[in-house]
């Protein structure tokens, strides 16, 4: 490794793009002038409620320019013949319109990254939305951020190299402006960043939820014990009254090789 890179450790771990589980719904090709009209409809008869993410038509150029769209009518059923399950308004309307259903595969949950999400799109179109936390990092850090971690996670490094690294181990806690808290230390930790040299373990990482912690940097993971990334994603726990973002921070080899 020859430079200094900052990964986001997502809460939940993600799926493999192609093993995305899927659910069976029922669609047609339509006559593109009657799109509004059949949507409206259906989304009034047929809500889509638990896959809000999945869109209700796809769009497909064939050749000669044209445009094929495919619209969803309802989910199929899991029991029995799964055409003859659809309700009766969605009949009425497939009637009315001559429509040919056949049954295709939609993903069930929503995408987590963009590579899950272009995957989703090669079975049927679904949006992606990025995360939108209230933490800085989450989306992206500026130079000038970056380089304040850099240069924390550097201190932090230093500090486990040292001899009296026990004397100074909390030394390597900030708060979100990057100053030190060597002059007040105070009983909660809300809004502080911690840099670790090591991924932590469940107890270590419930201690920080417990304290407020912000953010977490670490630049290592424990793959026996760790509960950020490697082992567990405590920071994914629905039942936990805080959350923190947490990220790994890739060392320069050189920064490693020097004497502490």
């Amino acid at each position: 490794m020859d430079t200094w890179q900052i990964l986001h450790i997502p809460d939940n771990p993600p799926i493999a793009p192609d093993q995305q589980p899927t659910v069976d719904a029922i669609a047609s090709l339509i006559d593109p002038k009657f799109a509004n009209t059949l949507v409206r409809r259906l989304n009034q008869i047929s809500p889509l409620e638990n896959l809000r993410h999945v869109k209700r038509v796809k769009k497909k150029f064939v050749e000669g320019g044209k445009t094929q769209l495919s619209v969803i009518l309802c989910l199929a059923s899991e029991n029995g013949n799964q055409l003859e399950s659809m309700q009766n308004d969605v009949q009425e309307l497939m009637n009315s319109y001559k429509l040919s259903p056949f049954i295709t595969k939609v993903c069930k949950y929503a995408a987590l990254s963009k590579e899950e999400w272009e995957e989703q799109c090669k079975l049927w179109p679904t949006s992606y939305h990025p995360p939108t936390y209230n933490i800085d990092g989450i989306t992206g850090f500026s130079e000038e951020d970056s380089q304040s971690v850099f240069r924390f996670m550097k201190y932090a490094i230093q500090l486990a190299k040292s001899s009296d690294n026990l004397v100074h181990s909390d030394d390597n806690l900030t708060n979100g402006e990057g100053s030190s808290s060597l002059s007040a230390r105070p009983y909660l930790c809300t809004g502080f960043d911690m840099y670790l040299v090591w991924e932590p373990c469940i107890m270590c990482a419930m201690a920080l939820v417990h304290q407020r912690i912000r953010r977490i940097f670490f630049a290592f993971p424990n793959p026996d014990a760790g509960a950020l990334g490697s082992v567990h994603r405590l920071q994914g726990e629905t039942s936990l009254n805080h959350h923190y973002a947490v990220f790994r921070v890739l060392v320069p080899q050189q920064i490693l090789s020097r004497e502490g």
